[in-house]
């Protein structure tokens, strides 16, 4: 061990006093620790040494021909198209659907969220259903999802409109 790294020198006097002391045994001046200001600076560089550690890695999504991952999100959700007929069942008050879902994008998609909004014989928005089918399309594939229950429909429910609301794009 470095015997230099035991001694400091003393603010007052310019010799070599031990760390551990808090009086210069030579001229009886005090010694200066680390002040408080000195700790939080240190709080504040481990702080952003942790916060940069810990940020999210997004070196896996996928920048194609400088497309941003928003853009890219946006392309495949508008190309994949969704068949649906339903019914209702459970003495009429479960929706249940009857899904084929198509992924004409480029892009493996997953998380697929399906809304079907009813409306009643006059017309009159009544009522909607939101569901997240938890798996992966492949890009230039379907799936179907027969008999999936959609939950709870309003027993006024007359016609439903059904659609892909949302994605989540697969990272390779």
């Amino acid at each position: 061990m470095n015997s230099e790294s035991l001694f400091t020198k003393c603010g007052s006097c310019s010799k070599d006093v031990s760390k551990s002391a808090k009086v210069c045994p030579n001229c009886g001046s005090k010694l200066k620790k680390l002040s408080i200001i000195h700790w939080v600076g240190i709080a504040i560089v481990c702080l952003l040494v942790v916060s940069v550690i810990n940020a999210p890695d997004t070196s896996n999504v996928k920048e194609v021909d400088n497309i941003s991952p928003k853009s890219i999100k946006e392309t495949a959700l508008n190309e994949i198209a969704l068949k649906y007929s339903w019914s209702k069942e459970g003495f009429g008050s479960i929706m249940e659907a009857d899904l084929f879902i198509k992924n004409n994008s480029d892009y493996d998609v997953k998380d697929i969220e399906v809304e079907c909004n009813h409306y009643a014989k006059s017309g009159t928005k009544i009522d909607s259903n939101n569901r997240t089918i938890y798996e992966i399309i492949k890009s230039k594939s379907s799936k179907k999802y027969p008999n999936y229950n959609m939950g709870f429909i309003h027993e006024q429910a007359y016609t439903s409109n059904c659609f892909i609301k949302n994605i989540g794009l697969v990272n390779h």
